[in-house]
């Protein structure tokens, strides 16, 4: 793409009144993508929150159907603004005197620029359709509502209060046992000492 020649020499730029130009429509555009890129990494984070709360699965799959749908328009908008934002900054570079080009030659390659307002937006989709995809295969885990929480708590606490009931029948049961093999054995006790003082009364 070919780019008409800037016009104005850099004195004539500062004397200028200003004016609309390209300088301050790449300053726009820059502001633009900003704001669309955290607007987007807002909402990405809220759409995983909001599916980590879900207790249900078509909740689960109602937002991560909504959210991978809206974050990939959110992207077609922040890929537009991106690429207006390039060829602002090519047209710019090529006036050896704006600070643009003075700046990126200092700075030196290479610019983070497009890993933020590129990939990053790209990874999230990414990571929502995958989401998506495995809701709608029953391969997400639910969290549990507060209501189940407490029912099976309470259905816990009712089977440990059984088997705590049988483990005091049990014992018991074991001590009247016991009890009872203490009386024989004294019984035996008796009936032997009982034999063996006959023969010495003879």
């Amino acid at each position: 793409m070919r780019f008409p020649t800037p016009r104005l020499t850099t004195d004539q730029r500062d004397k200028a009144s200003p004016v609309w130009d390209m300088s301050q429509e790449r300053a726009f555009l820059e502001t633009l993508l900003n704001h669309r890129t955290n607007f987007f990494i807002v909402f990405f984070s809220a759409v995983i929150a909001g599916t980590l709360g879900a207790t249900e699965q078509w909740q689960t799959r109602l937002l991560l159907s909504l959210g991978a749908l809206i974050a990939m328009l959110m992207y077609a908008t922040i890929l537009r603004a991106e690429q207006k934002l390039s060829i602002a900054l090519r047209y710019l570079s090529r006036d050896r005197t704006h600070p643009v080009r003075i700046t990126d030659r200092a700075a030196g390659p290479p610019s983070a620029r497009r890993l933020l307002s590129v990939w990053v937006p790209f990874i999230c989709c990414g990571v929502l359709l995958f989401g998506v995809v495995l809701a709608w295969l029953d391969k997400l885990p639910i969290r549990q509502s507060r209501t189940e929480l407490v029912g099976i708590v309470f259905r816990q606490s009712t089977e440990l209060a059984a088997a705590q009931s049988e483990i005091r029948g049990l014992t018991a049961q074991l001590r009247d046992v016991s009890e009872r093999l203490i009386r024989i054995e004294a019984k035996l006790g008796r009936d032997r000492d009982v034999k063996a003082r006959r023969p010495a009364t003879r």
